[in-house]
C-alpha cells in the first residue's frame, strides 16, 4: 500500500491528527485520495445487487403516482451531482423522458464507461433507452463508439428512413466490417468462419436490396471466391454469404449455381456447409461432390474449436470431432438419395448407423427406414426382426426403435408402425411411452380415425397418473387447436382431466376455450342454417357447457383462466365475479392475471372509474413501458365517453411520464 493510501486510511479511521506532521502538498494529495476511497465505498455500497430495472420501475412508478414532477426532479437529480452508476441511471431516464437529449447522452455515456459492475446489470436496458431517442444520430453514435456492448441490440433502430442510401450502405458497411476485427481480436479467428452470427448483416442486406446493388454484391463474391490470391478463409466465407443470399431469391430469380461446383472450400467444416446449402438449392450433385470431398479432408483442430464454441452444450473436442464426422456422413447419404443413387443412399446409411454405434452416438433409425424405403433393401429392418428373438423384444427401448424405423417407411409400414406402438404401451409407464401415444395418435389423425385418438387418449386419461410424461403429452394432444374432431364433450375423462387440474393457467384455460368453442359448432350444426349473428352461435349447448365449467371453477386457480375465457368469448359481464375471484389468489403471478383481465373488462364494459380503480392492481400484471399505454386506453376512452373526471386524472399522470 503507498504511503498516500495508507494516510488516507490514517485520516479516515484516526482523524487529523493522525496526519498532522505532513506537508501542504501531501496533505492535499491525502484529500484526493480520500475523496476516492470515500466514492469507491459509496458505489460499491450503492450498486450491490441494483439493476436498471429496480430504478426505471422506481422512477415510472413515483411518476405515475405523482409523487415528484419530471422536471423538478430531474433537475434536482443533476444539481445534487450524480456519482454512482445507479445515479447515472435515473439521470438518463429523468433527462429523456424530460426530452433533455444531451443530459441524457452523457449520463449514458457514464454509465457505459464504468467497467466496475457486471455489464449485464445496466447495458442491454440502456441500449433499450438509446434505442427509443427520435435523433437517429445519437443511437449511431452509440453504435459506433460501442459496437460489441451495444452493437447488435441498436443495429434495427439505427435509421429512420429518411436517410440517403449510399450513406446508409457506407455506414453499415463499415460497422459490420468492425464487428468482424473486434470479433477476431477478442475471442481469436474461431469466429469468422459462422458469418450468420454478424448483427451488421441483416440490415446491410436489406439496404442492398433497396439499392438494387444485390446483384453487384453477389458479383463481388463471386470474384472474391474465384480470386486463388485471397486466402482460403476469406473465400470461404464469401462463399457462404452468397449462397445465404441466393436462398433469399425466388426460384424463377435464382442467380446461376453452375460456377461453384469449380471452386470448392479447402476446409471440410465449410465444404459440409456449403453442400447443405447447396442441397437447400436444389444443387445436388455439387452439393454431394462437396460432401464427398468434407468427407476426405481431415477436420482441423479450428474447426473443432468452432463446433464447441457455438454448440448449446459442453462438449469434448472428440465428441464434437465425432458429431462432425457424423454430420458429414449422414450429409452424404442424404444427397445420394436426392441424385436418385440408391445403392449409395444405403451404403453411406449404413457407414453412418455403424459410425454411431461404435462411438456412442445413437442410431437414426427414422432416416434408416427412409433411406431403406428409397432403395428397396431391407438390412436394418431384417436386424431389427431378428432382435426381436432375443430378450431386447422385453423392453420399450426396442420398440421404440422398431417405431421409428417403420416410421420412416412411410406410407407402406402403417401397419408395422400401429403395431410397433401398441407394443410399447404394453410397458405401462416408461419414459418411451408419451413417444408411441403420440405415434400412433398421429398414425390414427392421419387415416381418418379420428374416434380412435378420442378412445387412446381416454385410455391415457384413465390408466396413467396425471403427472405421467405420457398422461401430460396426452392433455397437450387433446388441446392443439390443429387437430379437429377429436375433443368430445360427451366422454366424462374429458371433463375428469378438467376437474384435476388445480390450476387452469395453460392447459386449462386453453382446454376450457377448446370446450365452449366446440359447443358454439355443435349449436350451429343444430341451427341447421348460417348463425346471422353471435347470438345464434350460442344456444343451449354452448349455454350448457359454460354452466358447467363454471361449476368446476370454484377456487381462484381456475376462476382467473375461465374469466379470461368467458371474455375472449365475449362474455365480459359473466367474467366479472370470476376474475374476481380469481383476484383473492395466494399465487401473485395468477392475481394479478386476474386482476389485469377485470380491468380490460372494465373497458369493455364503458366502467371508466373502475377500470382506473382497478389499474394500480392490474398494472402489476403489466411491463413498465404497458402501463402508460394502458392508462392511455382508460384516458381517451373516458374522454370519449364524456368521464372528463377520469380522463383527467388519467391524462395528469401520463403527462407527468414525459417522453417515456
Amino acid at each position: 500500500m503507498s504511503q498516500i493510501v495508507k494516510l488516507a486510511c490514517a485520516l479516515l479511521f484516526f482523524g487529523a491528527s493522525a496526519v498532522c506532521g505532513a506537508d501542504v502538498e501531501l496533505k492535499a494529495e491525502i484529500a484526493a485520495e480520500t475523496e476516492l476511497v470515500l466514492e469507491t465505498e459509496i458505489t460499491a455500497e450503492a450498486e450491490n445487487g441494483v439493476t436498471w430495472g429496480n430504478i426505471e420501475t422506481e422512477v415510472v412508478e413515483t411518476l405515475l403516482a405523482l409523487e415528484k414532477e419530471l422536471n423538478a426532479w430531474e433537475a434536482e437529480v443533476w444539481e445534487s451531482g450524480p456519482r454512482t452508476t445507479p445515479e447515472w441511471c435515473r439521470a438518463a431516464l429523468l433527462s429523456f423522458m424530460a426530452g433533455k437529449d444531451e443530459r441524457a447522452v452523457t449520463a449514458l455515456e457514464k454509465i457505459l464507461e464504468d467497467k466496475s459492475v457486471p455489464a449485464w446489470r445496466f447495458t442491454s436496458e440502456a441500449a433499450g433507452l438509446i434505442a427509443r431517442f427520435p435523433n437517429r444520430e445519437i443511437v449511431r453514435h452509440f453504435a459506433e463508439k460501442h459496437p460489441l456492448e451495444l452493437g447488435g441490440q441498436l443495429v434495427q433502430h439505427c435509421f429512420d428512413g429518411s436517410e440517403a442510401s449510399d450513406f446508409v450502405l457506407k455506414w453499415l458497411g463499415a460497422r459490420r466490417a468492425e464487428w468482424e476485427t473486434l470479433q477476431i481480436e477478442n475471442y481469436g479467428p474461431a469466429r469468422p468462419h459462422f458469418p450468420n452470427t454478424n448483427p451488421w448483416d441483416e440490415p446491410y442486406f436489406q439496404a442492398l436490396f433497396k439499392a438494387d446493388l444485390m446483384e453487384e454484391h453477389l458479383g463481388t463474391l463471386r470474384k472474391t471466391v474465384q480470386n486463388s490470391q485471397e486466402t482460403h478463409t476469406q473465400r470461404g466465407t464469401a462463399l457462404l454469404e452468397y449462397l445465404r443470399l441466393v436462398l433469399r431469391f425466388p426460384e424463377h430469380e435464382k442467380p446461376a449455381l453452375d460456377w461453384i461446383r469449380d471452386f470448392p472450400p479447402s476446409q471440410a467444416g465449410t465444404l459440409i456447409e456449403v453442400s447443405e446449402m447447396l442441397q437447400t438449392l436444389q444443387e445436388t450433385q455439387t452439393a454431394l461432390e462437396f460432401a464427398l470431398l468434407a468427407h476426405e479432408r481431415p477436420v482441423t483442430d479450428a474447426e473443432i474449436e468452432q463446433i464447441r464454441l457455438f454448440s448449446s452444450m459442453p462438449m469434448t473436442e472428440e465428441y464434437a470431432k465425432r458429431l462432425f464426422e457424423r454430420r458429414v456422413l449422414h450429409q452424404i447419404a442424404e444427397c445420394c438419395m436426392a441424385a436418385g443413387h440408391q445403392e449409395d443412399a444405403q451404403k453411406w446409411m449404413l457407414r453412418e448407423k455403424e459410425f454411431a454405434a461404435k462411438h456412442g452416438l445413437g442410431t437414426n433409425y427414422a432416416f434408416a427406414g427412409q433411406v431403406q424405403a428409397f432403395s428397396g433393401q431391407r438390412v436394418v429392418e431384417n436386424e431389427i426382426r431378428k432382435e426381436e428373438k432375443t430378450e431386447s423384444a422385453n423392453s420399450p427401448e426396442y420398440w421404440l426403435k422398431r417405431m421409428q424405423y417403420y416410421a420412416g417407411r412411410g406410407a407402406e409400414c402403417e401397419s408395422e408402425l400401429e403395431s410397433a406402438c401398441l407394443e410399447g404401451l404394453k410397458f405401462g409407464e416408461t419414459h418411451e411411452r408419451q413417444w408411441f401415444l403420440t405415434a400412433l395418435a398421429d398414425l390414427w389423425y392421419r387415416q381418418g380415425k379420428k374416434a380412435q385418438v378420442t378412445d387412446l387418449l381416454c385410455s391415457e386419461f384413465r390408466t396413467m397418473p396425471k403427472d405421467s410424461q405420457s398422461y401430460q403429452r396426452a392433455v397437450w394432444y387433446l388441446i392443439d387447436s390443429d387437430r379437429k374432431g377429436i375433443l368430445d364433450l360427451s366422454r366424462p375423462e374429458i371433463w375428469q382431466v378438467l376437474a384435476s387440474m388445480e390450476s387452469w393457467e395453460f392447459p386449462g384455460e386453453r382446454l376450457t376455450r377448446r370446450m365452449v368453442e366446440l359447443a358454439q359448432e355443435e349449436d350451429v350444426q343444430a341451427l341447421g342454417r348460417r348463425p346471422e349473428n353471435l347470438g345464434e352461435m350460442k344456444g343451449k349447448r354452448f349455454r350448457e357447457v359454460v354452466e358447467q365449467i363454471g361449476k368446476l371453477a370454484d377456487t381462484p386457480e381456475r376462476a382467473a383462466y375461465w374469466g379470461w375465457v368467458l371474455d375472449r368469448e365475449e362474455e365480459p359481464k359473466a367474467s366479472v365475479p370470476f376474475l374476481e375471484l380469481g383476484m383473492k389468489s395466494q399465487v401473485p403471478q395468477t392475481a394479478e392475471y386476474a386482476a389485469y383481465t377485470l380491468m380490460e373488462v372494465w373497458l369493455e364494459l364503458g366502467e371508466w372509474e373502475k377500470a382506473e380503480a382497478q389499474f394500480p392492481a392490474a398494472s402489476k400484471h403489466l411491463t413498465l413501458r404497458e402501463k402508460p399505454a394502458w392508462l392511455g386506453r382508460i384516458a381517451e376512452g373516458a374522454r370519449k365517453a364524456g368521464v372528463l373526471n377520469v380522463a383527467e386524472r388519467c391524462e395528469r399522470r401520463l403527462k407527468n411520464l414525459g417522453r417515456y
